[in-house]
């Protein structure tokens, strides 16, 4: 407006009122009088102050749990990559990887869900749950095995046995009596029996497959968490193995302190949180 503006043949300068119009967002002749302007200059100020303020500060509090989601996900897409570049591409286990860095990319950073587990605290610091009355599971190979009613191998084998449960990517039996080291990924010997048990079941299911998941508590570095629980999940994958399960019918993942299975705000729930899940991939 400073040199003029011709509109609809006619000329318009600074002050007039088509220009108080493109400042106000008044409209001439209008009674109604559109006030969009000065609605949409603190509406131009508010999304300012989110995007130079309040989204940087967000971004650098959360940079650790941003970063290892990211990493966490790079990891698994490339995994998938290698796949199906192979000669002969597992289609199925490629489509396995690619729903999980979905899931993951989505996951809640939060325990939700979860269903509070009786038990205590030993000597060492591990969580001792609660199991229920021993009894034998028996299976049709001639073998058997002696556990708690509530434990994970209970489970286990009553989920493998109803037909009625399909296999999915929601369902986990977190191993209550798999303790590592203190920030190693080294087995404790109190978890040789848990260890056998599995692998007697796989021995009696030689159609099952499973999945190993590692997970770690909150403390601590995020990324390194995710590593150490990755560490931790072919620990015992490893072990497995060494009994004579076939190593093609196991696959791991550490996903660090995501999907806790208690609150990361006692010493107890962190306990719980420090485990490795199985789930059935085949039956």
């Amino acid at each position: 407006f400073e040199k003029g503006v011709e509109i609809n043949g006619e000329m318009y300068y600074k002050k007039s009122e088509p220009h108080k119009a493109s400042v106000t967002g008044d409209t001439v002749g209008d009674p109604f009088k559109d006030t969009s302007g000065p609605s949409m200059n603190i509406l131009i100020k508010l999304m300012s102050i989110v995007s130079l303020v309040i989204a940087p500060t967000l971004a650098k509090l959360h940079a650790g749990k941003i970063q290892s989601r990211r990493m966490e996900t790079i990891e698994i897409l490339n995994k998938a990559a290698i796949n199906l570049n192979a000669p002969k591409a597992d289609v199925s286990e490629t489509a396995d990887l690619l729903a999980d860095a979905k899931a993951t990319e989505g996951a809640a950073e939060t325990a939700t869900g979860t269903v509070a587990t009786k038990g205590t605290m030993n000597a060492e610091g591990d969580f001792v749950a609660d199991l229920g009355a021993n009894t034998d599971i028996k299976f049709t190979n001639g073998t058997s095995i002696n556990v708690g009613a509530a434990s994970a191998e209970a489970k286990l084998n009553a989920f493998i046995n109803d037909n009625a449960k399909a296999v999915d990517k929601e369902t986990w039996f977190s191993l209550d009596r798999l303790y590592f080291e203190s920030g190693k990924n080294t087995l404790k010997p109190s978890s040789e029996t848990q260890v056998k048990n599995i692998a007697a079941m796989m021995a009696a299911y030689p159609a099952v497959e499973l999945r190993l998941g590692g997970y770690t508590d909150n403390t601590g570095d995020s990324a390194k968490n995710v590593t150490l629980s990755t560490e931790r999940a072919t620990t015992a994958k490893t072990a497995l193995v060494k009994l004579g399960v076939a190593e093609s019918r196991l696959t791991t993942e550490g996903y660090g302190p995501k999907f806790p299975i208690a609150p990361n705000d006692t010493k107890e729930g962190q306990a719980q949180n420090r485990r490795i899940d199985v789930r059935v991939t085949k039956k």
